[in-house]
This record gives C-alpha cells, structure tokens and sequence, in this order.
C-alpha cells in the first residue's frame, strides 16, 4: 500500500519489506508531478531538481516532510528556471551546472545547501553566452573534474577546487575543435577514470588522470585498433574499476581494471560469441550502476533465455552468476538505479505482474524481494538515492504525477 503522511515518525511505515511507500511531498500541487531529478545526499538531507510550476527547475532541499521540502534558491527567476544538473558533493559543498540567466549559458556553480542562500558561480568556463555544459562531475580529495568545453579546444577534461583561478582545463587531450569529449568519470582516491577519444585513431578507449598533463593517458585500448570499446557505465567497488565495453569479439560484457593496461581484464564472457550480455535487446544501456561490498551489481542476460535480469560479480568468472530471474522465463526485469543501503542493493526492477517497483537484494534468490508491494503498476520508481535510514526516489500516481518518495531501510 502506498502512505501519504509525510511524518518520518509514521509508525505506518513498519520494519517489514513492502509494507508501505511514503510520499515525501507534492511539490506540484495537482496532477502534473515537479518531476524530480539529480537526487543526492548532501548535510543529512536530500537534494534535488523539481518544478514547482512556478519558478521552473530549481534546486531543492528535503528532510523528508512535506513541511521541510523547500526549494533552496531560485536562481534563474521566472518560469523557465536554472535548470541544475550533475550534482555532487565536494569539498563540503553542493556543485553543478546551471543557467542563472544573466548570458553566461550553463556554467558551473556552488550552493551551501542553505534555504534562501543565492549559489555562487565558480567560474564562467566559457566566456561570453556560449555555455560550458560542464558533465560528468565527480569529486576526488582535492579536485572536482568534470567534462566541459572552454570554447577552444572542444569539450576536454577539467578540474577545480571551487575557485575561479582554481577552475581550469587538465590537458587538450585530442588537440583541435572537436575535443576528446570525456563521459562516465568515476574516481579512485586522486586518479579520475573516464572514457574518451584522444584522436590517436583508437577510438573511444579507458583513460585515467592524476590532474596533470604528463598524468592523462590511456589505460587501454580495449578493442584494438580504430575501432572503439566504448567503455560505459563506470563503477568503483574498492580499489577496482568496473565497467562494460565491448572488444570487438565477444559483445559488449563486463570488464576490470587496476588502472594498467596489463591489469585491464574482461571478467566474463555472459553472453558467449558475438551477442552482448551487457545490453538490452533494444540496444539500450542498463547496468553497472551499484555496488555492494566487495560484489558489483548489474543487468545482463546470457544465453539461458532468462532475458536481462540481475546479476552479481566479484571480479572473477567463477563469481559472476545470475542472482535471481525476477521476470520468470524470457521477459525481462531490466534491473536498474542500484545504490548501496547497509550492504544491501536497492534497485528497480519489473517482475512482469507488478509493474516497475523498488526490490532489494543480499546477492542471494532467497532474498531478492519486493519493496513496494500494492503500489500501481503505473508506479515506474527511478533515481534512488540513500540518505539516513531511508532510500529516496521517484515515483508516479494518479494523484500526484512524478513525485519525491522514500521507503525505510529494514
């Protein structure tokens, strides 16, 4: 069943799972739904992008009530909004890109979190109106890094430590106008790992930076030669990068790296021969996006006709197994949004008669269940995010549209 109270204290909510999915806060007065996106924890509470159907996309803050979701600045005033995204957490603050209106395009700024407190905009990458577009934003200990393009040299890697003067281009790593065009950036401790093309005719390979010139290179060229292995969907699980690409061989599968070539690895075959286990039939990512423990979490199918449902890895061919066919026979469950709540997997999947819901895992069959049980099959969760004891996410009824949702971590 679903509970509208908005109190965190609701003793509705119980222990059990699927007792009960809680409305966080109808943003959108109505039927329409403020959509929420980019959710993330920030000073015990969450954040995120909603449209009020007043001021456009903004950012917002939540506690978990309805009377502590409040939007936090509205940047760009007047209803087209600033449009935020790629948040993330660094150097005790809030960072991401947006359009405040005043002609600098998208660039990149910080907020304090604080309701009624204007972001600050870092630094205007490319200067004049053309925007930056700065993506990909991931935090080291001393540098954000980001993709964005400064108006020269195409859209290149980029770091900074939250200042103006400490906000600059790494390395024009394929020199010219067209830019290596970096995605997917994941960090271990200092280095930032991403996908890009360097121009050298490999194609679209594994890189690796340390924040310097001499320490930007190339980890790999997975599928040799001009050909790219298009590595996507990067996730760390301690000191090991996971990722999918494809060799040119086997299809696109599961892959490894302790950051050296040598250390590059595929870690199984899933879906032996040409055919990809790591892709839906439609030709549409959706995988690796959680971690738990020592085990990566991710969709694929092989070639038992279970079609894409969840699967688990410890790195090794012996460890990578199909932990539970959640949409029996051929249909899929298409499992996605992982996140790690208390060493469990949180995620969504469709088991072909509820609809898309929430579900959990402790990478066994035995304990793979449903967590919004009695939500409509119309439901369709996404975005999930941990903050406290809850999982946060999106979610859609009749009543309220694309809303803010939680349900307590048991």
């Amino acid at each position: 069943m679903i509970d509208d109270d908005s109190d965190p204290d609701d003793g509705g909510l119980g222990n059990e799972a699927g007792s009960v999915a809680q409305l966080v806060s109808n943003i959108f007065a109505g039927t329409t739904g403020s959509n929420p996106s980019e959710l993330v924890a920030f000073n015990n509470n969450l954040y995120f992008v909603a449209d009020d159907g007043v001021d456009g996309r903004e950012l917002w803050v939540s506690n978990g009530t309805a009377g502590g979701t409040r939007q936090v600045f509205d940047l760009n005033p007047g209803s087209s909004g600033s449009n935020p995204t790629d948040l993330v957490v660094f150097d005790g603050a809030l960072y991401f890109a947006a359009d405040d209106g005043s002609g600098d395009g998208v660039e990149l700024f910080r907020s304090d979190g604080e309701v009624g407190s204007a972001p600050d905009q870092v630094s205007n990458i490319n200067p004049g109106s053309p925007s930056s577009n700065p993506q990909d934003l991931v935090a080291t200990t001393n540098f954000l890094y980001f993709s964005a393009d400064g108006g020269v040299d195409g859209r290149e890697l980029w770091r900074s430590n939250g200042t103006a003067a400490g906000t600059d281009q790494v390395t024009d790593l394929n020199p010219g106008a067209s830019g290596s065009n970096p995605t997917d950036l994941v960090a271990i401790g200092n280095i930032v790992y991403f996908a890009a093309d360097d121009g050298s005719g490999d194609g679209v390979e594994l890189f690796r930076s340390d924040g310097t010139v001499a320490g930007t290179d190339q980890v790999a060229d997975i599928n040799i030669g001009n050909p790219s292995s298009n590595p996507r969907d990067l996730v760390v699980v301690g000191n090991v990068l996971y990722f999918s690409a494809t060799d040119g061989i086997d299809g696109r599968e599961l892959w490894s790296s302790n950051g050296t070539a040598g250390g590059t690895n595929q870690v199984a075959d899933i879906n032996p021969g040409a055919a990809s286990g790591l892709e839906t039939s439609d030709d549409r990512l959706n995988l690796i996006v959680g971690a738990i423990g020592n085990q990566v979490f991710f969709a694929a199918q092989d070639l038992a006709g279970d079609g894409v449902e969840l699967w688990q890895s410890d790195g090794t061919i012996n460890g990578t197994q199909l932990v539970e066919d959640i949409n029996p026979g051929t249909p899929s469950s298409d499992p996605n949004s992982f996140v790690d709540a208390n060493g469990v997997a949180y995620f969504t999947a469709n088991n072909g008669v509820n609809g898309r819901q929430v579900w959990r895992s402790d990478g066994t069959s035995a304990n793979t269940e449903l967590v919004t049980v009695g939500a409509a099959n119309s439901f369709n969760p996404s975005n999930l995010v941990v903050v406290g004891n809850f999982v946060y996410f999106t979610a859609t009824t009749a009543a309220t549209g694309e809303e803010l949702w939680r349900v307590p971590i048991t």
